[in-house]
């Protein structure tokens, strides 16, 4: 007798979906494995414009010129250094910057970062040519050749005032040389070896001005100087005359620029007097 026919399974075909879509499910994952993230774009962000030798809070009690009450920060002729702060995220390649006053370019340099950093860049040189408000201005990568994460960050300005500036008599000092080493006095004895030292100073630029020293009225010392000098750095000339102290004081009066051939910010500033008492020794 034949075996009877297996009656034909009404979920084979279900099962075989099943189990071809679940082998299906588990080639695709061995196939298409997770793309991993691509690095993210470096970024240049440009921090504070400044001048070099000097820090904001020493910028910002520079004496003022009385021009509309703003504080000079430079001097007219008197050429100084910028600089700006730079935040380079992530790997930056070599890049521009463009250094800019009132529209006009400055200079342009190359640039190379170390990897997430701070850094300082700049030395550019800028001379004020005149006096006034000057808005200087820093753009890195001005041309775009950094894809970066954020163009918009790439922009450093400083405004500054540039005055006249001035110059200035600032001592009259006597040393008494006679006792073999120097001793600084008011007070000598008649016929002791007196030298008399003029220090005068100059803000900004000032060539060939003329400086005049007289002693109880009569010239001493008639000369043309060269004085200059920033704003926190005024350059220090100083002159010294040597005599044999006479009887009774002498009043020594040095005089800068005396005919006003020059404009400066205090005139007040230009002379500068002393007296040295010379004491005569009582008749035996």
């Amino acid at each position: 007798m034949r075996a009877p026919a297996l009656a034909p399974c009404r979920f084979l075909p279900l099962v075989l979906c099943v189990l071809a879509a679940g082998c299906s499910r588990g080639v695709d994952r061995i196939a298409a494995p997770a793309q991993s993230a691509s690095p993210a774009r470096p970024d240049l962000v440009a921090g504070d414009l400044f001048i070099r030798h000097a820090t904001p809070a020493v910028a910002a009690h520079a004496r003022p010129l009385g021009v509309a009450w703003q504080p000079a920060e430079m001097l007219v002729g008197v050429p100084e250094t910028f600089a700006v702060r730079v935040h380079a995220i992530g790997h930056v390649p070599r890049f521009l910057a463009a250094f800019r006053t009132n529209a006009t370019d400055i200079a342009d340099a190359e640039e190379t970062l170390g990897d997430d950093t701070w850094n300082e860049l700049g030395g550019w040189r800028w001379t004020a040519p005149d006096t006034g408000t000057f808005m200087l201005h820093v753009t890195l990568d001005p041309y775009d050749g950094v894809p970066e994460r954020d163009e918009t960050n790439n922009d450093a300005t400083l405004t500054l005032h540039a005055g006249v500036g001035g110059f200035e008599a600032q001592a009259i000092e006597f040393v008494d040389e006679s006792g073999g080493h120097a001793v600084h006095t008011d007070t000598a004895p008649a016929g002791a070896s007196v030298a008399t030292v003029v220090t005068v100073a100059g803000r900004g630029a000032y060539a060939n001005v003329r400086e005049v020293v007289t002693a109880n009225g009569v010239v001493v010392l008639d000369q043309r100087v060269d004085l200059s000098g920033g704003v926190l750095d005024a350059k220090v000339r100083r002159d010294t005359l040597r005599f044999a102290a006479a009887g009774g004081d002498v009043t020594y009066r040095v005089q800068l620029d005396p005919e006003r051939e020059f404009p400066r910010e205090s005139p007040a500033d230009d002379a500068r007097e002393a007296v040295l008492h010379v004491v005569t020794a009582p008749a035996p």
